[in-house]
């Protein structure tokens, strides 16, 4: 009998001894402070990229890993305070401009084990960097974008007036590619989205249809918006001047990034 006893009170010392290493333990884990880092992968290992993402996922001092992906991007910025602020076709503009597929893993990180992780694996062969940031995406974001510039042909410009427009704009500095939107293409793109009620759009057809010509500038640099926009509206095919307006959304896609913080 006194044996028993003996083996009980054990049992309830090992018991307590467990639920207060877990009560320990989760304390730590409430005093402990995270941040984002980012994992580069080399190009020629990215078939291998979901074994990094296991391997990293097993330490312990990890909270979080994730593949930095268009789809994981959409989520985050469709789930985030800020997304609530704009409008779907300002945050689609967004998530447009980020590349299909990277290579570049988030891992949310102990941050006192920062410096530890980074010492071990940045010579690893298959990782190309290591970057301690607290905004991968709007990062990587805004070196992968492209502001965009729409500058509205005035009424009658010639098809010939068009594209010489478009070969000038091509070669001033900072500008990145130039496409010609046609009226017609902007009806159908506004047929579309109105599918219902497409048959009220479809006198606007041909000669009556009301929608400038325009062509869509992407520029590299935010900085130089001003002054391509400026040159583009002073712009002259043959002495006449072919531009009516530039619209730009420099503005709202600077102000998303520069909030972005996942």
């Amino acid at each position: 009998m006194k044996n028993k006893k003996i083996i009980l009170i054990i049992l309830i010392l090992i018991i307590l001894a467990i639920i207060s290493s877990i009560f320990i333990y989760s304390n730590l884990q409430k005093d402990k402070e995270f941040e984002t880092i980012a994992v580069y992968i080399k190009d020629i290992y990215t078939d291998d990229i979901d074994n990094y993402i296991k391997q990293f996922s097993s330490i312990n001092y990890i909270k979080d890993v994730e593949l930095v992906s268009k789809d994981n991007f959409g989520n985050h910025l469709n789930n985030s305070s800020l997304g609530n602020k704009y409008g779907s076709n300002i945050k689609q503009q967004i998530i447009d401009l980020f590349p299909e597929k990277t290579n570049v893993l988030s891992l949310t990180i102990d941050t006192k084990k920062t410096d530890k992780f980074i010492k071990k694996f940045q010579n690893k062969n298959y990782i190309e960097k290591i970057e301690k940031t607290q905004k991968i995406y709007s990062d990587f974001l805004k070196n992968n974008s492209n502001i965009q510039i729409q500058a509205f042909f005035n009424y009658g410009t010639t098809e010939s007036e068009i594209q010489k427009a478009k070969d000038i704009v091509s070669k001033i500095d900072g500008v990145v590619e130039v496409q010609v939107y046609t009226n017609q293409e902007a009806l159908d793109e506004l047929m579309e989205k109105f599918e219902d009620n497409k048959d009220l759009l479809e006198s606007y057809s041909g000669d009556s249809n009301i929608f400038p010509n325009s062509l869509i500038i992407k520029i590299s640099d935010s900085q130089e918006v001003n002054n391509i926009k400026e040159q583009i509206e002073n712009l002259k095919v043959d002495n006449k001047s072919v531009i009516d307006e530039c619209k730009s959304n420099d503005a709202s896609l600077s102000l998303i990034i520069k909030n972005l913080d996942f």
